[in-house]
């Protein structure tokens, strides 16, 4: 039988999950705040050219990541109506 490192008993390994848990938790909250950022970047900020985001209905599956990784292209309004 191997010897058992007296350092790591098993109540401190036990003790360990909440400090693993709790990490886990604060990386999603990160990740998640970042993914907010982003899109709140992407909205606040009109698009250099004409191009925009098209319906979900037409976008492929790796262009839906791409839009909910970098947030939605909007262009700028143009008013073509005199007043």
């Amino acid at each position: 039988m191997g010897r058992q490192n007296p350092l790591v008993t098993e109540s401190s390994a036990k003790s360990r999950w909440p400090r693993h848990l709790l990490s886990v938790l604060a990386l999603g909250l990160v990740a998640v705040n970042a993914a907010a950022f982003l899109h709140v970047g992407a909205m606040v900020r009109w698009a250099v050219d004409d191009a925009h985001t098209n319906p979900p209905e037409e976008l492929g599956r790796l262009d839906k990541l791409f839009v909910l990784a970098r947030g939605v292209s909007l262009p700028r309004p143009t008013n073509e109506l005199t007043p």
